[in-house]
């Protein structure tokens, strides 16, 4: 499946913020082309993706975040949150960033958190179930995104 996620932010003082939350399983196969564009001054984007997946699934995404010259004073905040459960799930990123002027500001990060076993036995001698555990940590994960 491909996905498109396109942000411009055109007018001055326009901000955006967007969460997309991805699951899969199986042998699903996801594309995800995200592309965000600062064209005015004073403009500000948080962009987070969730990712959750699982079995032999497969995420792939290229993201470019780009603040042209005249965008002065601008903010970009790039995330990307992935929780493998189960199997041997493949995720693939490639953040770009531009920033075209010195008065503007990017910053973008990925963290995962891989359940595996040991994570499931640490859970379970906490007093949590292996369900109970996937239950809390996406919970958390997509609160974390919101914030």
């Amino acid at each position: 499946m491909k996905n498109k996620l396109l942000v411009r932010l055109k007018d001055a003082g326009q901000s955006r913020e967007v969460t997309r939350l991805i699951k899969v399983k199986n042998q699903e196969l996801v594309n995800l082309n995200v592309d965000v564009r600062h064209c005015a001054r004073h403009t500000n984007s948080a962009i987070t993706i969730i990712v959750i997946a699982a079995d032999q699934a497969e995420v792939n995404i290229n993201a470019l975040v780009r603040i042209e010259k005249e965008a002065f004073n601008s903010s970009a905040i790039f995330k990307i949150r992935t929780l493998l459960v189960s199997g041997s799930p493949k995720i693939t990123v490639e953040p770009k960033m531009e920033v075209l002027n010195e008065t503007s500001k990017a910053e973008h990060g990925v963290a995962t958190i891989n359940l595996n076993p040991k994570a499931l036995f640490y859970a379970a001698t906490r007093g949590l179930n292996a369900t109970r555990t996937r239950q809390l940590l996406i919970k958390s994960l997509t609160k974390a995104a919101k914030m």
